[in-house]
């Protein structure tokens, strides 16, 4: 059986191929009844024996979805990154927050005012 799989970085659909089924092709069943599912939501759940088998502009067999490859889900893991990016930024912030201070020095610039006068301005 040949299932296909929407690839949206490569704008094409992945074959997949399963060997045939002993008891016929399953009937198809909505997974969720929902308004506003997406196609993924809707789409058959790629078995776990498929094998790639090419791919091609338009849709063979069965659409399925993609696995679920972890964190970052199947294709780019954006999500994951947001997470890191957020987890160091906030560790830089307490480190620099917890920092002692130290006190900065003062220095002063003595500006001539014509005639023998001077004024010290501190900055």
């Amino acid at each position: 059986m040949i299932y296909s799989v929407w690839d949206p970085g490569r704008k094409r659909y992945d074959y997949f191929a399963t060997a045939e089924p002993e008891d016929g092709y399953p009937v198809p069943r909505l997974a969720a009844r929902k308004l506003g599912l997406t196609p993924e939501g809707a789409a058959w759940a790629l078995p776990s024996g498929a094998k790639p088998a090419g791919h091609g502009p338009d849709a063979r067999g069965m659409i399925a979805r993609p696995r679920a490859l972890g964190l970052g889900q199947a294709e780019g893991g954006g999500y994951t990154l947001t997470v890191l990016g957020g987890l160091g930024l906030a560790a830089w912030a307490l480190w620099r927050l917890s920092r002692p201070r130290r006190p900065r020095k003062r220095r002063s610039v003595e500006l001539y005012g014509g005639k023998g006068r001077t004024k010290t301005v501190w900055l």
